[in-house]
């Protein structure tokens, strides 16, 4: 469906066209398949490129390639004001994750593979929290005894 841009500055593809989750899981049904594209342009799109200088840079014909923990993604996200939506694809998984949401500032990368991680375990994030108390204790525990009673009370009065 075409509308107006919400702001001048994206008055392109971002700001003309609105689609659903469904449109997006049909439009990643059609790329598991040839209807679209043949097989060749859609292994080019999501090839990294190489820049004139020979650097190879990890981002196909509009499409972000990476990996994680062997797993091969393939993703794009974006957002106006009000908005932001994501994509994410592990192909050689055959899994997609689709995220759209009206929060801005919200880790969509994050999201996506915390949901990913229930079908592929190997993809799901760390949790930080347990991380980050993990790394405390190392600390509290390189302290000498005087210092790891008070460090042992602040994470005490934490827990």
């Amino acid at each position: 469906m075409n509308r107006d841009a919400v702001t001048a500055s994206s008055a392109f593809s971002e700001g003309a066209l609105m689609s659903s989750v469904l449109d997006m899981a049909k439009w990643d049904a059609a790329l598991y398949s040839t209807k679209i594209l043949k097989k060749s342009s859609l292994e080019k799109m999501w090839t990294p490129v190489k820049l004139n200088d020979g650097i190879t840079v990890p981002y196909g014909f509009g499409w972000e390639i990476t990996d994680i923990n062997g797993h091969r993604q393939i993703g794009h996200g974006g957002g106006l004001p009000g908005f932001v939506a994501s994509i994410s694809r592990f192909v050689d998984d055959k899994l997609t994750v689709i995220v759209l949401t009206n929060c801005e500032g919200t880790n969509l990368r994050r999201i996506a593979l915390g949901i990913a991680g229930f079908y592929v375990p190997a993809v799901k994030p760390p949790n930080l929290w347990k991380l980050f108390l993990r790394q405390m204790q190392k600390a509290i525990d390189g302290l000498s005894e005087v210092s790891r009673g008070s460090a042992q009370q602040i994470k005490s009065a934490d827990s």
